[in-house]
């Protein structure tokens, strides 16, 4: 588990209106993301900048304790740019979050091709559990925790899928 008073730089790649960023106040946050709507409410929460993710080469000339890359990576079309980007901002012993649907999960494989996270157009980058595990292994990290924070909603029910 990530302990918040260790943190004290953050990084939220792909911040969206900055919900995450809102939870950090008092640290030194910034939020990155492609879409100037997003920004301009993010920017009520931390510094902000405007850089479109899939970029070959991001220098920030910063480092990072957290970063946190939430349903990214999937619509970025060359993964290894996001990754060695993040390699070059995270501080030695800092923690990545990342996030993304697992297209071989068991939604995935009970819907086919009605599985939802298939219809989104801007789904260009599609991971399972163990090619994303694999690829960040490759990419030098080192895996804590594995999370499906569906189980833990109001959605699922072992009824509906037995």
């Amino acid at each position: 588990e990530i302990c918040r008073d260790s943190i004290k730089t953050l990084v939220d790649l792909g911040c969206g209106p900055g919900y995450l960023l809102s939870t950090f106040k008092k640290k030194k946050c910034l939020g990155i993301d492609n879409d100037e709507e997003a920004l301009r409410i993010a920017s009520k929460y931390s510094e902000v900048l405007r850089i479109d993710l899939g970029n070959k080469n991001i220098n920030l000339n910063k480092k990072f304790d957290l970063i946190t890359c939430y349903h990214v990576i999937e619509h970025i079309k060359n993964p290894h740019y996001l990754i060695k980007n993040i390699n070059k901002l995270l501080k030695k012993n800092g923690t990545l979050i990342i996030g993304t649907p697992d297209f071989d999960s068991a939604m995935a494989r009970l819907y086919k091709n009605r599985f939802r996270m298939l219809h989104d157009k801007t789904h260009i980058s599609l991971f399972s559990l163990d090619s994303l595990s694999r690829f960040l292994r490759d990419n030098g990290y080192r895996i804590i925790k594995i999370d499906y924070p569906y189980f833990e909603t109001e959605y699922f029910s072992k009824k509906k899928y037995t």
